[in-house]
């Protein structure tokens, strides 16, 4: 399974606390030795890892993932609200080199705006 990266997916916990139980994501570990060498080794789970289903089912349903050329991706939401009788545009676009990434990077956008749809 792809992921979007360690560091995306640890911003994207961070700023929207996506993951439940119930999601079916993998989970980012670090398994720390007993100390003194005594007991056993204890495994944290420390971030979800986000992937291209997830992310997409997260996100508004205004969202393109287009392949550019070079190999590169590029994610993009535009939305419309309407704010004192005039249409306000959000346009947010991100362009990284996977589809996962391209889709985190936009995430991390929209909840930044307050515009994550979740």
């Amino acid at each position: 399974m792809n992921v979007a990266s360690l560091k995306l997916c640890k911003e994207l916990y961070e700023l929207s606390g996506w993951a439940n139980a119930n999601d079916g994501l993998k989970w980012h570990t670090q398994t720390s030795p007993p100390a003194f060498g005594h007991g056993s080794y204890k495994t944290e789970h420390m971030f979800p890892l986000y992937d291209l289903g997830y992310l997409l089912r997260k996100l508004p349903p205004i969202i393109t993932l287009k392949s550019r050329a070079g190999g590169r991706w590029y994610a993009r939401c535009f939305r419309g609200k309407i704010v004192d009788s005039s249409i306000k545009k959000f346009d947010f676009g991100c362009l990284a080199d996977t589809p996962e990434d391209a889709l985190c990077e936009l995430a991390i956008k929209l909840v930044k705006e307050g515009q994550d749809g979740a």
